[in-house]
C-alpha cells in the first residue's frame, strides 16, 4: 500500500497534522484510520517502477461506455454528495455546517464527478452501507454487471439495486432458484473476502 501513497518520505509533523485536518473535512469517522495508512509509510523510499497519476478522464469518450458501480452510503468513494448527507452523517450528532463542509470536500471522489470525465458512462448504485459495492451481496447488481460484460447492456439511468444481505440485518431478500443461490454464495464469499 505504501507504494500508492505520494510524498510521505520526510513529511514533517506539522504537515502531517494538516493532512489529518484535511481528512477530517472529508470524514469525521474515517480520518483517523486513513491517516494511519499514510503514517505507516512515512520514510519509505520504495517507489513502483511504473505508476499512473492521471489524468483520470477521457474527454473524447472511451471505446465502450463505462459502468461505474458504487454503494449508496460509501464513506470513501460516494455516489454523490447527497448520498453522504442521507447516509452516515444524517444519523450523527454533527452540526449541519460541518456536514456540508465534509460532503463538499468528499464530492470530488464521487461517482457522478467521475462519470462527467467519461462521456456515455452509467452509474449503478447498490443500496448498502460500507466501502464499495461488495459491502453486501446483491443479485440485482450481479445481474447488471453480468449483462454489461456479456452483452454490453447498461442499466437504465438512475438504477438502484437492493442488496440481498445488509450489515447488522443479515438476509433481507432470499435467492430464488438454484442458480441464484449459487451466485449468492459466490457474492457472499466476495463480500467476506473484500471486507474481511
Amino acid at each position: 500500500m505504501c507504494t500508492d501513497v505520494n510524498g510521505t518520505s520526510g513529511i514533517a509533523q506539522g504537515d502531517f497534522k494538516k493532512y489529518i485536518a484535511e481528512l477530517e473535512t472529508q470524514s469525521a469517522f474515517f480520518a483517523g484510520p486513513f491517516s494511519q495508512v499514510c503514517m505507516k509509510c512515512i520514510g519509505w523510499q520504495l517507489r513502483p517502477t511504473w505508476r499512473f497519476d492521471g489524468p483520470f478522464a477521457a474527454p473524447g469518450g472511451t471505446a465502450f461506455p463505462l459502468l461505474l458501480v458504487g454503494a449508496t452510503r460509501d464513506p470513501v468513494t460516494p455516489i454523490a454528495k447527497g448520498d453522504l448527507q442521507r447516509g452516515f452523517f444524517s444519523k450523527a450528532s454533527i452540526p449541519r455546517s460541518k456536514i456540508e463542509k465534509r460532503t463538499d470536500a468528499a464530492n470530488h471522489r464521487s461517482a457522478h464527478t467521475l462519470a462527467t470525465r467519461f462521456p456515455g458512462s452509467t452509474i449503478l448504485a447498490v443500496d448498502i452501507d460500507g466501502y464499495s459495492s461488495f459491502s453486501g451481496p446483491s443479485l440485482c447488481m450481479a445481474g447488471y454487471i453480468r449483462a454489461y460484460f456479456q452483452k454490453g447492456d447498461m442499466p437504465p439511468s438512475g438504477t438502484v439495486c437492493e442488496a440481498n444481505e445488509k450489515s447488522f440485518l443479515g438476509v433481507v431478500k432470499e435467492a430464488e432458484g438454484e442458480e441464484e443461490r449459487r451466485l449468492l454464495e459466490v457474492l457472499r464469499w466476495i463480500s467476506w473476502y473484500w471486507n474481511g
